[in-house]
């Protein structure tokens, strides 16, 4: 049974909770943005549960980044993106969290 369910008009899926991990980073990152001191520059980690060549991960990490440049934050100038793709591998994903954690920590 397939667990994707529409995200709309434009043909693309996504599982519920990825949706949730989507929206609730996009949710929580101006408040870590906020926090950033201000001589840093803000940093994004993200951790995707797909392969990097997989054309929907990358259609929403365009849709993502467009988002971003909108709000005037463009990767390599005000802003550090940390992508890691973990080719929806659970081993691989549980090795990527905590480096990506450590990115962000302080």
């Amino acid at each position: 049974m397939d667990q994707r369910q529409n995200a709309g008009t434009d043909g693309l899926t996504l599982r519920r909770r990825e949706l949730a991990v989507l929206l609730g980073g996009m949710i929580a990152w101006p408040l870590v943005a906020r926090a950033q001191q201000p001589d840093r520059v803000p940093l994004i980690g993200v951790l995707m549960a797909y392969a990097q060549s997989d054309r929907d991960a990358q259609s929403w990490l365009a849709v993502f980044l467009g988002a971003l440049s909108k709000l005037g934050w463009t990767e390599g100038s005000n802003l550090r993106i940390e992508l890691r793709w973990s080719a929806d591998n659970a081993d691989k994903m549980r090795a990527l969290a905590p480096p990506v954690g450590e990115i962000l920590a302080p």
